[in-house]
């Protein structure tokens, strides 16, 4: 016997600018069970798309990227983006844990919604905690932020944080992939920016994502990491099949991940669909609260044939407890 039909997914998201402006529509579809409670709590993504006009697209290979999990805003995020631009070229940042504050993030939260609780680390004297935004508004850069859940309940300040993409490069086709809630909402960003592979313009989708960290009280029978294997499957699923001629794809992100590449299902899962670089960063990228380090972050590759990846750690971790991972890539012909 058939229940009640559901209700169509919706097909986007209402997003704004930093300044609160309407910014047209994020796609957001198949919203998991689950999700809404969460969703009820947060505010709007925030979609600035062109920081500038744009001439020629950038070689490939000129690109940096940069995969960091800022630890819910007390990064110094904007160091790094003052750095990356000191030393000219583009750059592509794909970002966890950021913050927006106020509005349009609801004052209360509303009945029946769900909130994580409030983390504000300590800061170094005389930094605040930034809102995403804002920095990406003063730096001129584009952004894609979108909230997976709410940081605090009644009494606290508005507050809400998620994953972002930050681009020195006009982008596009902003979206939201909804991963299966397991503990919490969990949720992937995306867009695209446009570069050149050997004389030949070609969009490169970027995307961010920030997986489980464990699997909920009530499921503690679980395999570890099966939770996080479940979201990978589905993220790659969202993304599309490769197809015979994929569109180049950089994924970085927190996959929370505790057993490395051959004991973690998440990771085994992208890397069938994103195998470059060749061999990954072996050091660990996350400082553990109870003084274990993991490799935690993984910054991943789709390429055209005959180009290749190379990843590596940065050193300062800038008042986060995760170290950001820079790639680059290299292509046929390049010099």
């Amino acid at each position: 016997m058939s229940g009640p039909s559901a209700s169509p997914p919706p097909a986007g998201l209402a997003a704004v600018d930093p300044l609160g402006h309407p910014a047209g529509v994020v796609e957001h579809r198949e919203v998991p069970p689950g999700a809404a409670p969460w969703m009820a709590a947060t505010g709007s993504p925030v979609w600035q798309p062109r920081p500038r006009d744009s001439g020629t697209p950038p070689a490939l290979e000129e690109l940096r990227f940069v995969t960091w999990n800022i630890r819910v805003g007390a990064g110094d995020l904007r160091s790094l983006v003052e750095e990356l631009q000191a030393a000219g070229g583009d750059f592509v940042l794909l970002l966890q844990e950021v913050v927006r504050m106020g509005a349009p993030v609801p004052g209360e939260p509303p009945p029946g919604s769900r909130w994580a609780g409030r983390i504000a680390d300590p800061l170094p004297p005389g930094r605040s905690r930034e809102d995403i935004g804002r920095l990406a508004l003063e730096a001129g850069l584009s952004l894609l932020y979108a909230p997976s859940m709410r940081s605090g309940g009644p009494g606290d300040p508005p507050e809400d944080r998620g994953n972002a993409i930050l681009s020195s490069l006009p982008m596009t086709d902003p979206s939201v992939l909804e991963l299966p809630v397991e503990r919490q909402r969990r949720s992937a960003v995306a867009a695209t920016v446009h570069v050149r592979v050997q004389r030949e313009t070609t969009p490169l989708r970027l995307v961010s994502v920030h997986l489980e960290n464990r699997a909920p009280w009530s499921r503690f029978w679980r395999i570890p990491g099966a939770a996080r294997e479940a979201q990978a499957a589905d993220l790659l699923r969202r993304l599309g099949s490769p197809g015979p001629l994929p569109t180049p794809l950089v994924l970085g992100g927190d996959l929370n991940s505790w057993w490395g590449e051959q004991g973690e299902g998440a990771v085994r899962r992208l890397r069938r669909e994103l195998p470059h670089p060749a061999t990954l960063e072996s050091r660990p990228t996350h400082h553990w609260e109870l003084g274990l380090d993991r490799q935690s972050d993984y910054l991943l590759f789709r390429l055209p044939e005959g180009c290749t990846a190379r990843v590596h750690r940065l050193e300062d971790e800038r008042n986060s407890d995760h170290w950001p991972l820079e790639g680059r890539v290299s292509t046929p012909g390049a010099r």
